[in-house]
């Protein structure tokens, strides 16, 4: 069972990243297909979330999200801080991967509030991934040496 800060941090790292996919999160310049000016769309998490896939290496955050969430209730909390480490590296190169990628359909603008939720939850989630494992470090040591203070006085 997790301690009470690691649960604090596992549902605020979780609550951050559903906040983001309410807020706005990308700007584009909308070109239409039949001529006409270019006008500026502010697309939501939730479409970014949707269709990220096809921007595949900055998406592949989302799914390592929620892996690393599993593993990190389960206490497996090595291997969740990779997952992490991988998926906030992918999803710290998405701007650059948007704006290297021309699309007939849209331009890429800017980054919005959305996005930095979306980066915080991930930091959230290894911060506390990275202290849960240090504490089990703690423990297993501790009760190595009989430090433990299950005995009684």
């Amino acid at each position: 069972m997790l301690d009470r800060r690691a649960v604090i941090l596992l549902c605020s790292a979780i609550a951050l990243f559903a906040l983001s996919l309410a807020l706005p999160a990308l700007a584009v310049l909308d070109k239409p297909m039949f001529g006409g000016g270019a006008t500026p769309k502010t697309f939501p998490g939730v479409v970014c979330f949707a269709m990220g896939w096809m921007y595949l290496p900055g998406w592949l955050g989302n799914p390592l999200f929620l892996a690393a969430a599993i593993l990190h209730g389960l206490r497996r909390h090595r291997v969740a801080i990779v997952l992490l480490a991988i998926g906030l590296l992918s999803s710290l190169l998405a701007p650059l991967i948007l704006a290297s990628v021309h699309s007939s359909l849209f331009d890429f603008q800017d980054m919005l509030v959305g996005y930095y939720v979306w980066i915080a939850s991930m930091v959230v989630m290894l911060i506390g991934a990275t202290r849960s494992a240090y504490h089990a470090v703690d423990e297993r040591w501790a009760a190595a040496r009989g430090l433990t203070n299950d005995r009684p006085l």
